[in-house]
């Protein structure tokens, strides 16, 4: 009987994260930790999990809500451990870790990279957007329709319009061009593909005017909360940030694009 249960738990979990789970007990007794994904209690979020014990792997996951980019511990965490550090990354991830090999902020001996194949990443805020920013009871996601419950109404979306915008071009998302271990993805990323780069392509055809202004704009929003640097894997200067500095004094404290 228990293993019956067992087996339909399986079933039911999708196929990339029981080889994901299968590969991670075979490599975590030389790992000291492992940073993968697991549930959140918020509607469409996941949380970051720390892995430390065979027995904490039962509560990974990966679905096409892992859309944040872990890679962002590999620094801190490299820092704090002496041993070696398992990482589960997306394709589109892994330049992150190049590129912070690459400025040695960390030390690719210290970091085990292992890459599950993408199938294409929900980008919630898209649909907060279409909802009115109402607050969501629940979401159902499948290969092709989203189902949210908010306090007040009831919408069904079709999944291919809310995918972050980087996947509609993306071509490494079952091909990483670096990894330690790779875990294939048997669900392909399927939405229509954009054309790549079109985005830039209007871009650059702006004049200096143009460009000028659009920037403006984009700074204008700026409200010094720095999230953007504490969240970005590939912020460099690390403790060194112009804007704490005091000595020399780089930038005031004023919100405004000037500065």
């Amino acid at each position: 009987m228990q293993e019956k249960e067992s087996l339909q738990d399986r079933k039911q979990e999708n196929s990339i994260e029981i080889k994901l789970k299968e590969k991670l007990m075979d490599i975590i007794d030389g790992l000291e930790l492992v940073i993968g994904y697991t549930r959140s209690n918020v509607p469409l979020r996941v949380n970051p999990l720390f892995i430390e014990k065979r027995q904490d792997i039962d509560n990974v996951i990966f679905n096409n809500l892992c859309i944040n980019n872990l890679a962002t511990y590999s620094y801190f965490k490299s820092q704090e451990l002496k041993g070696k550090i398992g990482i589960v990354l997306k394709p589109c991830d892994v330049r992150s870790i190049v590129q912070l090999v690459s400025e040695e902020l960390i030390n690719k001996d210290k970091i085990l990279t292992i890459v599950t194949g993408c199938s294409g990443v929900i980008d919630y805020k898209k649909i907060y957007k279409i909802i009115g920013g109402a607050r969501i009871i629940t979401a159902d996601i499948d290969d092709n329709n989203i189902k949210i419950s908010t306090i007040d109404e009831n919408f069904n979306l079709n999944s291919g319009d809310f995918y972050a915008d980087k996947c509609y071009s993306c071509k490494i998302y079952d091909n990483p061009f670096y990894y330690d271990e790779f875990i294939e993805n048997y669900k392909k990323l399927s939405i229509e593909p954009a054309k790549e780069y079109e985005d830039v392509a209007e871009f650059e055809k702006k004049n200096l005017k143009e460009i000028f202004s659009f920037w403006e704009s984009e700074f204008s929003r700026c409200i010094r909360c720095y999230a953007c640097r504490n969240i970005c894997p590939l912020e460099v200067c690390r403790d060194k940030c112009i804007a704490q500095l005091d000595n020399p004094h780089w930038q005031s404290q004023k919100i405004d694009s000037s500065e």
